[in-house]
């Protein structure tokens, strides 16, 4: 299981620092699965929104270029939220939507 997350750095320039600087959210890709997890504040540490899907319910991953960094978006055939894993660096994120791509071929 690969995993990866926002860039620490993204999260001071962008103002978005303390709860991304300390708990950066993250994405963890399987043969069969893809989990999101993403905490909810600093000071409630323990609140975390966890998602787990199946390569049958994501209908396609996109990656949004950005100068510095990118986007990897991941749309679902159920209509719950779309995931986004911000901040990412361009090599990572191009990883990223080619593992959750065999994920998408292998179901």
């Amino acid at each position: 299981m690969a995993t990866y997350s926002q860039s620490r750095f993204w999260a001071l320039f962008t103002f978005k620092w303390l709860p991304t600087l300390i708990f950066p959210s993250k994405m963890s890709v399987s043969t069969n699965t893809v989990e999101f997890f993403k905490r909810r504040g600093v000071i409630l540490f323990w609140l975390v929104d966890e998602e787990r899907m199946s390569g049958k319910q994501i209908s396609s991953v996109r990656v949004k270029k950005g100068i510095f960094w990118d986007t990897v978006s991941i749309d679902t055939t159920g209509g719950s939220n779309v995931l986004e894993l911000k901040g990412m660096k361009k090599s990572t994120s191009n990883k990223l939507r080619d593992e959750i791509q065999n994920v998408i071929m292998n179901h």
